[in-house]
């Protein structure tokens, strides 16, 4: 009798220890407490109806409902064991929560795709590689004073860019490419674009960094879908005056639908403006140092608007409207002739060669709000 007692007390301590600690309940107990509670007064008593058998000292009156009691111990004990079971799964749920989401990789049309498994986070891998090869048909005896028209017959990666762009906590897209590519000699790696704009004030977005500022239709096109290997070449001498590749900026802008609703009529509308300064200078192939700006770097202001009304499956009506302000030209110090210059050149599209055969040269343009140098004596 005396070991009988011995193992139902280690039993209960047994299962006392094994409870989980209890936390503290937001308003009330919780059905598992209430249950708890319920199988401990069930095991006190118990407990108390075996003190009274061992104070009868009736052994072969109580050996029957010592194992009926014994049996209805085992019982609860397992009931508390299951209960004690659950509360630990809760608990690894728990923390399962609060550990950061898995990665999931996937490769949408062949694309590398880093994502959390919440969308919070991306990051997409890309690479944009155009390999030309050409010869120009010219003529090879040209009069002394023709310079730079022997162009170069062979072989240029016109563009190689690698890189990343995705989202950051849903609101916050991201972009950072490099290009390795040139025309005429490809380059060492330089910044192509690296920016990032905020998107949780739809339809707008607000976009800071290096990139292509929207200017002109033959602008927004990309240039993994244009039809041709270049821009038409006024659209690319246009859009470098104050946009064009790698140009410094800050840009809102914002697209949607007007008319969208039961009238089956809608107009698609874009709009967007740009405080824009200098392109990202680079130490390239065709340079020997960098061209440092010798005073204030170039400030300029542009604005597009467009609308496309009409369409079908196989045409688009569209109207838009562009302008260019440059309030601060380049300026290149009080010693040079052409002091704030502007210059207006375009290369082949075919980039075999990088020679421009279009080139203004620069022009002064003196913007009549900067001050204008003062002549030295005669």
């Amino acid at each position: 009798m005396c070991a009988l007692v011995a193992l139902l007390m280690s039993t209960t301590a047994g299962g006392a220890l094994a409870a989980p600690k209890h936390r503290k309940a937001p308003a009330g107990p919780s059905a598992a407490d209430l249950k708890m509670a319920a199988m401990q007064q069930q095991l006190d008593e118990m407990r108390a109806q075996m003190n009274q058998m061992i104070q009868a000292r009736a052994a072969d009156q109580s050996e029957p409902r010592v194992a009926a009691l014994q049996a209805q111990l085992d019982t609860v004990n397992k009931q508390l064991a299951d209960v004690t079971a659950a509360q630990t799964a809760d608990a690894s749920d728990i923390v399962t929560l609060k550990a950061p989401p898995p990665v999931v990789v996937s490769l949408p049309n062949g694309k590398p795709v880093l994502a959390s498994s919440d969308g919070r986070f991306t990051a997409n891998v890309r690479a944009n590689v155009m390999f030309d090869a050409g010869k120009y048909f010219q003529k090879d005896k040209l009069a002394a004073s023709v310079t730079n028209r022997d162009l170069n017959d062979g072989t240029n990666f016109r563009r190689a860019r690698f890189g990343i762009d995705g989202r950051l906590f849903k609101d916050i897209d991201y972009s950072l490419i490099y290009e390795f590519g040139g025309s005429g000699g490809e380059d060492a790696g330089r910044i192509y674009e690296a920016w990032a704009q905020y998107t949780g004030l739809k339809p707008w977005k607000i976009r800071v960094g290096a990139f292509e500022p929207n200017i002109g239709l033959a602008a927004a096109v990309s240039t993994s879908q244009m039809p041709l290997l270049e821009r038409p070449a006024p659209a690319e001498v246009a859009r470098n005056v104050a946009a064009g590749d790698s140009r410094s900026a800050v840009q809102v802008f914002g697209n949607g639908l007007w008319g969208d609703g039961d009238s089956a009529i809608s107009t698609r509308w874009f709009a967007s403006g740009a405080l824009t300064g200098n392109a990202v200078s680079s130490f390239n192939s065709v340079a020997t140092a960098f061209g440092a700006q010798a005073a204030d770097e170039q400030t300029a202001i542009i604005g597009r608007f467009a609308l496309a009304p009409f369409s079908s499956t196989d045409w688009q009506a569209h109207f838009g409207i562009n302008g260019q302000y440059v309030s601060q030209p380049n300026d290149t110090g009080v010693a040079n002739a052409t002091r704030y210059p502007i210059q207006l050149r375009d290369r082949p599209e075919l980039r075999l060669d990088g020679a421009r055969l279009v080139d203004t040269g620069g022009i002064d343009a003196r913007s009549p709000y900067l001050p204008i140098p003062s002549a030295g004596p005669a």
